[in-house]
Protein backbone atom coordinates (compact mmCIF):
# COMPACT_ATOMS: atom_id res chain seq x y z
CA UNK A 1 0.00 0.00 0.00
CA UNK A 2 1.26 3.43 -0.81
CA UNK A 3 -0.15 6.53 0.84
CA UNK A 4 0.60 9.88 -0.74
CA UNK A 5 1.80 12.64 1.55
CA UNK A 6 -0.99 15.20 2.01
CA UNK A 7 -2.57 17.36 4.65
CA UNK A 8 -5.08 15.57 6.88
CA UNK A 9 -8.54 17.09 7.10
CA UNK A 10 -10.84 16.50 10.03
CA UNK A 11 -14.37 17.87 9.76
CA UNK A 12 -14.60 20.90 12.05
CA UNK A 13 -18.33 20.77 12.54
CA UNK A 14 -21.23 18.46 11.86
CA UNK A 15 -24.82 18.18 12.98
CA UNK A 16 -25.81 14.52 12.80
CA UNK A 17 -28.96 13.00 14.31
CA UNK A 18 -29.57 16.12 16.40
CA UNK A 19 -26.11 16.15 18.00
CA UNK A 20 -23.53 18.79 17.18
CA UNK A 21 -19.96 17.55 16.79
CA UNK A 22 -17.33 20.27 16.80
CA UNK A 23 -13.56 20.62 16.83
CA UNK A 24 -11.98 23.69 18.37
CA UNK A 25 -10.24 25.24 15.41
CA UNK A 26 -10.60 28.79 14.03
CA UNK A 27 -14.02 29.53 12.52
CA UNK A 28 -16.02 26.79 14.26
CA UNK A 29 -17.83 29.39 16.40
CA UNK A 30 -19.64 30.79 13.35
CA UNK A 31 -20.92 27.34 12.38
CA UNK A 32 -22.06 26.79 15.98
CA UNK A 33 -23.83 30.18 16.00
CA UNK A 34 -25.79 29.25 12.87
CA UNK A 35 -26.65 25.77 14.18
CA UNK A 36 -28.12 26.94 17.49
CA UNK A 37 -30.24 29.74 16.09
CA UNK A 38 -33.80 29.23 17.26
CA UNK A 39 -33.01 26.13 19.36
CA UNK A 40 -33.65 26.45 23.13
CA UNK A 41 -31.93 23.09 23.77
CA UNK A 42 -29.09 21.30 22.05
CA UNK A 43 -26.77 18.34 22.35
CA UNK A 44 -23.03 18.69 21.79
CA UNK A 45 -21.09 15.45 21.39
CA UNK A 46 -17.48 15.96 22.45
CA UNK A 47 -16.39 12.32 22.26
CA UNK A 48 -13.23 11.56 20.28
CA UNK A 49 -12.18 15.15 20.77
CA UNK A 50 -8.67 15.26 22.21
CA UNK A 51 -7.11 18.17 20.34
CA UNK A 52 -8.22 21.74 19.97
CA UNK A 53 -7.16 25.29 20.58
CA UNK A 54 -8.11 27.49 23.52
CA UNK A 55 -8.99 30.50 21.31
CA UNK A 56 -11.70 28.75 19.27
CA UNK A 57 -12.97 27.09 22.47
CA UNK A 58 -13.37 30.55 24.04
CA UNK A 59 -15.11 31.76 20.87
CA UNK A 60 -17.63 28.91 21.25
CA UNK A 61 -18.22 29.87 24.89
CA UNK A 62 -19.06 33.38 23.62
CA UNK A 63 -21.74 31.81 21.39
CA UNK A 64 -23.37 29.74 24.14
CA UNK A 65 -22.78 31.44 27.49
CA UNK A 66 -23.80 34.76 29.01
CA UNK A 67 -21.20 37.33 29.99
CA UNK A 68 -19.10 36.16 32.94
CA UNK A 69 -16.10 34.19 34.17
CA UNK A 70 -16.20 30.44 33.52
CA UNK A 71 -13.10 29.25 35.29
CA UNK A 72 -9.43 30.03 35.19
CA UNK A 73 -6.34 28.77 33.44
CA UNK A 74 -3.75 27.89 36.05
CA UNK A 75 -0.31 28.75 34.72
CA UNK A 76 2.39 28.13 37.33
CA UNK A 77 1.23 30.24 40.28
CA UNK A 78 -0.89 32.61 38.18
CA UNK A 79 -4.54 32.29 37.29
CA UNK A 80 -5.90 33.75 34.06
CA UNK A 81 -9.70 34.03 33.80
CA UNK A 82 -11.69 32.24 31.12
CA UNK A 83 -13.99 35.13 30.41
CA UNK A 84 -16.97 35.60 28.14
CA UNK A 85 -17.00 39.31 27.32
CA UNK A 86 -20.31 39.77 25.49
CA UNK A 87 -21.84 36.31 25.28
CA UNK A 88 -25.37 35.07 24.74
CA UNK A 89 -27.93 36.66 27.09
CA UNK A 90 -30.41 33.83 26.34
CA UNK A 91 -28.28 30.68 26.36
CA UNK A 92 -29.76 27.38 25.28
CA UNK A 93 -29.77 24.41 27.63
CA UNK A 94 -26.85 22.25 26.58
CA UNK A 95 -26.42 18.50 26.94
CA UNK A 96 -22.71 17.62 26.67
CA UNK A 97 -21.75 14.04 25.81
CA UNK A 98 -18.21 13.10 26.85
CA UNK A 99 -16.12 9.99 27.40
CA UNK A 100 -12.49 9.14 28.20
CA UNK A 101 -11.46 10.40 24.74
CA UNK A 102 -12.69 13.92 25.59
CA UNK A 103 -9.61 15.94 26.54
CA UNK A 104 -8.01 19.35 26.29
CA UNK A 105 -10.15 22.23 25.04
CA UNK A 106 -13.21 19.97 24.69
CA UNK A 107 -12.97 18.87 28.33
CA UNK A 108 -12.45 22.46 29.52
CA UNK A 109 -15.43 23.59 27.42
CA UNK A 110 -17.71 20.97 28.99
CA UNK A 111 -16.52 21.68 32.54
CA UNK A 112 -16.88 25.45 32.12
CA UNK A 113 -20.47 25.14 30.84
CA UNK A 114 -21.45 22.68 33.55
CA UNK A 115 -19.86 24.73 36.34
CA UNK A 116 -21.85 27.75 35.17
CA UNK A 117 -25.10 25.76 35.15
CA UNK A 118 -25.58 26.08 31.38
CA UNK A 119 -24.64 22.54 30.44
CA UNK A 120 -25.14 19.07 31.83
CA UNK A 121 -22.37 16.55 31.25
CA UNK A 122 -23.27 12.95 30.40
CA UNK A 123 -20.39 10.52 30.72
CA UNK A 124 -16.93 10.83 32.24
CA UNK A 125 -14.15 12.72 30.50
CA UNK A 126 -10.43 12.05 30.80
CA UNK A 127 -10.16 13.98 34.06
CA UNK A 128 -7.10 15.99 33.08
CA UNK A 129 -8.38 19.36 31.80
CA UNK A 130 -5.12 20.60 30.31
CA UNK A 131 -5.03 23.19 27.53
CA UNK A 132 -2.46 22.69 24.79
CA UNK A 133 -1.53 24.97 21.94
CA UNK A 134 0.09 24.08 18.63
CA UNK A 135 3.31 25.70 17.48
CA UNK A 136 4.51 25.63 13.87
CA UNK A 137 8.17 25.42 12.90
CA UNK A 138 9.73 26.93 9.76
CA UNK A 139 10.23 23.53 8.13
CA UNK A 140 6.47 22.83 8.22
CA UNK A 141 6.60 20.54 11.23
CA UNK A 142 5.31 21.53 14.63
CA UNK A 143 4.52 20.46 18.14
CA UNK A 144 1.87 20.72 20.83
CA UNK A 145 2.69 21.97 24.30
CA UNK A 146 0.63 21.93 27.49
CA UNK A 147 0.26 25.56 28.53
CA UNK A 148 -2.34 25.63 31.33
CA UNK A 149 -4.70 23.63 33.51
CA UNK A 150 -8.41 24.43 33.91
CA UNK A 151 -9.66 25.27 37.37
CA UNK A 152 -13.10 26.35 38.54
CA UNK A 153 -13.39 30.04 39.28
CA UNK A 154 -13.46 30.78 42.99
CA UNK A 155 -16.65 32.47 44.06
Amino acid sequence: TKIAKAASKMPTFSNVDGAIHLRFIPGVDQELREAIEGHPELTIDLRNNANGLSGPMSDCLEVLAPKGVYGVYGVAKRQLPIQVKTGNPNPPKVRLIVDSSTRGAAEVFALALETAGIGKIEGKSAGHPIITDDFALPDGSGYSLAIAEYREATK
